[in-house]
């Protein structure tokens, strides 16, 4: 028997699976979706479920953005997979490929997993998983802390409007919101998406994105006052060659409640998100 976690992006689904005698052995699936509906997600889980493979006795785990009732299961909201809302992840992996998932998470949480079990660390961290939207994990000493039993706060609904007469909105018209400065649909249509990573890695201190996470980290350490950091997700990869830039705006007129040695980082991992949500049921 082995652990799998699949991780259902805007983009592809990708999964890890843990082999049962040695924990640490991590095989990795990734499957593109053409479009993000639940017919072609179900097609990637099967194609997953051939290529790692995923076996009958697997514990399977399951992560995706947006906000899922908890009794019944069911998408009430996902920016970045708008045709899964109304749909049942749990009968969609039992339906694809045969196996009843032991969970169900937030891929912000499965984030938060993925970190601790790469970096080790103890104290207050936030993880801020940056993509199409903006989702959060927080944990203390290893442990979530939430609000309402799942999520720490919408963080990416932060309103960080720098002054602009018009400011951004978010897809579903949500105006100067943190998602609405760095969710990588307002990133595209700014650079394209071909050299999104060049782009972004040229951002300077003026820049809206920039000040805009800046200015939301702030919020976020008068909230949480974390002691580490960490930016996962597509574009919070991409922002790797800008932390010195976001650490140095954060610490400008940031609140005296804040921890005196926080750190920040980014990590570039596509894959950590799954082995978060396998994580959670070992």
């Amino acid at each position: 028997m082995g652990i799998v976690g699949i991780d259902i992006g805007g983009s592809s689904v990708k999964a890890v699976r843990l082999g049962a005698a040695d924990a640490h052995t991590r095989v990795e699936s990734r499957a593109e979706i053409a479009e993000p509906s639940p017919d072609h997600i179900s097609a990637a889980f099967r194609e997953i479920s051939r290529s790692l493979p995923i076996e009958p006795t697997d514990r399977v785990a399951v992560c995706l953005p947006g906000l899922i009732d908890r009794s019944s299961g069911i998408v009430l909201r996902a920016s970045n997979l708008p045709r899964m809302i109304g749909v049942s992840p749990t009968d969609l992996v039992r339906e694809s490929i045969g196996i009843m998932p032991a969970r169900v998470m937030t891929d912000a949480a499965a984030w938060g997993l993925g970190v601790l079990e790469r970096e080790k660390l103890q104290g207050r961290l936030l993880v801020l998983a940056i993509g199409t939207g903006v989702g959060a994990a927080f944990m203390v000493h290893g442990q979530a802390v939430t609000l309402d039993g799942v999520t720490p706060g919408h963080v990416g609904m932060i309103d960080v409007a720098l002054g602009e007469a018009d400011p951004p909105r978010t897809g579903d018209g949500t105006p100067g919101v943190l998602e609405a400065y760095v969710g990588r649909h307002t990133l595209s249509a700014r650079f394209g998406n071909d050299r999104l990573a060049d782009a972004i890695a040229r951002l300077d201190a003026g820049d809206p994105a920039i000040r805009a996470l800046a200015k939301a980290l702030r919020i976020c350490h008068a909230i949480y006052k974390p002691d580490a950091i960490r930016l996962v997700g597509g574009v919070g990869a991409m922002l790797t060659p800008c932390l010195q830039l976001i650490e140095t705006q954060t610490r400008d007129g940031l609140s005296r409640v804040a921890q005196n040695a926080w750190t920040l980082d980014a990590i570039d991992d596509i894959f950590l998100a799954a082995q978060g949500a396998a994580r959670s049921i070992r």
